[in-house]
C-alpha cells in the first residue's frame, strides 16, 4: 500500500497512472471462481516435521483430537459413499486435510476421488486422482488412479460439450478432456492406453479446427508407439490434416507435398490396410491437383517468354505424375512445343517497366517485336564471340569462300 501511494504521489517521469494502479490492485485481490485445490503434502514427513510439537501439551492434545476427528470423518465418508457420494467426497477431503497419519490421508484421498467420480464430478475426481499419484507415488491404487484419469479424459471428450467457467475463461468438456489425456500421457507414457489417449486427443483437436496440434499429436503417436494398432490410421490422418491445413494451395504447396509423401508411404507400407482404398483415391486426386498446378505455373512462364522453365515444368509433371490426366496434357504440350521450336527453348529477357508501358499502348504486339529483335541481337553477339565450327570455317578449295588466308601468311 505504501508503495502504491508513493507511485500515486510521484510526478516524475516514472509516474504511473492512478487508474492503472487501482485496477491492478483490485485484480490482484479478486480472483474468478476456481475449483477447490487440495493442499500439497508429503507422506514422508513426520508429525513433528508437519508442525506438530510433542513438547507442548496443547499441541499434543490438538494432534490427538485431529487424529480422532480424521478417523471419524473417514468413517462418515465411507458410510455415505453409496447413498450420498457428493457429500461423502467433501467429508473425505476434510479428513485428508487434517489427517496426520499417512495411511489415513491416502485412504481418504483415494475414497474422495472415487466418491467424486461416482457423483459425476469429473473435474474434481481428476484433480483428486492426480494429487493421489503425486503425493503417494507408492500407493497400491497407482494403476487404478491412472485408469480412472484415462477414462475421465476419454469420457469428457466423447460425451457432451458443456461449458464451465474457470476463472476468466470458458472451459469446455472437450478441452478439459484433452488436458487430462495429455497429462496422463506425460505422467506415464508407458501405460497400455497411452496410444489410445493420443489418438483420441488428435481426433478432438482436428474437430476443433486445430490441424497443427492434431498433426503434432499423431506424429508423437507414430514416433513413440510404432507397434500401436492406431499407427496406420494416424499416418493417414496426418496426411488428411495436411491437406486441410492448406488454405491457399496456389501459393503454399509445402503441406500438400508433405501430404503426398505421407500418402505414398502409407500405400507402400500398408498395401492391404483397412483404409488403403480411400488412401489411393485421396492420393490420386491430390496428385492430379498438384500436376495441374505445375502446368499452370508452366503456362505462366511461357507467357513471360521463359521457354526453358516452361519445358522444365512440363517434364517434371510427366516424370512425377505420370499416371494423371495432367501428365497426358503435359506430353501433348511438349510435343506441340518441339514441333514449333525445332531449335529448342529460349529464355527471352524480361521486358521491364519500359516494355510494360509499350505493351499497354500497343496491345503488346510492338513490345513482342522489339523483345524478339533484342534477343536476336543478343544471340548474334554471342555467335560472334564464340569459336566458329568446322562448317563455318573458310574452305581453301572454294574460290568463292571469303576471308581466305594469304599465301604469304
Amino acid at each position: 500500500m505504501i508503495f502504491t501511494l508513493s507511485l500515486l504521489r510521484s510526478r516524475g517521469r516514472f509516474a504511473v497512472p492512478a487508474w492503472l494502479i487501482l485496477s491492478l490492485a483490485l485484480c490482484a485481490g479478486c480472483r474468478g471462481p476456481v475449483y477447490e485445490q487440495i493442499p500439497e503434502r508429503s507422506p514422508a514427513l513426520t508429525a513433528e516435521e508437519r508442525g506438530w510439537s510433542p513438547n507442548k501439551a496443547e499441541s499434543k492434545e490438538a494432534g490427538e483430537l485431529l487424529d480422532k476427528r480424521s478417523r471419524e470423518l473417514l468413517a462418515e465418508g465411507k458410510a455415505a459413499a453409496e447413498a450420498r457420494p457428493e457429500e461423502a467426497s467433501k467429508t473425505l477431503r476434510r479428513a485428508f486435510v487434517i489427517a496426520r497419519d499417512a495411511s489415513i490421508a491416502e485412504e481418504s484421498l483415494a475414497l474422495a476421488a472415487e466418491a467424486a467420480l461416482k457423483a459425476g464430478e469429473l473435474r474434481e475426481a481428476y484433480g483428486l486422482y492426480r494429487d493421489l499419484l503425486r503425493q503417494f507415488p507408492r500407493t497400491e491404487r497407482y494403476a487404478l488412479a491412472l485408469d480412472r484419469i484415462f477414462e475421465i479424459g476419454r469420457t469428457s471428450i466423447i460425451d457432451g460439450d458443456k461449458g464451465v467457467f474457470s476463472g476468466w475463461f470458458r472451459d469446455s468438456d472437450a478441452e478439459f478432456g484433452i488436458r487430462a489425456l495429455e497429462w496422463f500421457v506425460g505422467f506415464y507414457n508407458r501405460h497400455p492406453s497411452a496410444d489410445d489417449a493420443l489418438y483420441i486427443v488428435g481426433l478432438q483437436q482436428l474437430d476443433d479446427g486445430d490441424e497443427d496440434a492434431a498433426i503434432t499429436t499423431w506424429q508423437q503417436l507414430v514416433n513413440e508407439y510404432p507397434q500401436s494398432e492406431y499407427l496406420q490410421s494416424a499416418q493417414l490422418r496426418i496426411a488428411e490434416a495436411l491437406i486441410r491445413i492448406t488454405k491457399t494451395p496456389e501459393k503454399d504447396q509445402k503441406p500438400l507435398l508433405e501430404a503426398r509423401d505421407k500418402l505414398r508411404e502409407y500405400v507402400r507400407r500398408f498395401p492391404t490396410g483397412d483404409d488403403v482404398v480411400g488412401a489411393r483415391e485421396t492420393l490420386a486426386k491430390l496428385e492430379e491437383d498438384l500436376a495441374q498446378h505445375e502446368i499452370g505455373v508452366a503456362e505462366t512462364y511461357v507467357r513471360r517468354r521463359k521457354e526453358k522453365a516452361y519445358v522444365i515444368y512440363l517434364n517434371h509433371v510427366k516424370a512425377e505424375y505420370g499416371r494423371t490426366e495432367a501428365a497426358k496434357e503435359a506430353r501433348r504440350k511438349l510435343t506441340e512445343f518441339e514441333e514449333a521450336h525445332p531449335d529448342g527453348p529460349v529464355n527471352y529477357p524480361d521486358r521491364g517497366l519500359f516494355w510494360y508501358l509499350v505493351a499497354l499502348v500497343t496491345s503488346g504486339e510492338e513490345a513482342d517485336r522489339r523483345a524478339i529483335r533484342a534477343e536476336q541481337r543478343r544471340l548474334e553477339k554471342e555467335r560472334t564471340k564464340r569459336r566458329p565450327t568446322a562448317s563455318e570455317l573458310p574452305n581453301p578449295a572454294d574460290p568463292t569462300s571469303r576471308n581466305l588466308p594469304l599465301e604469304n601468311d
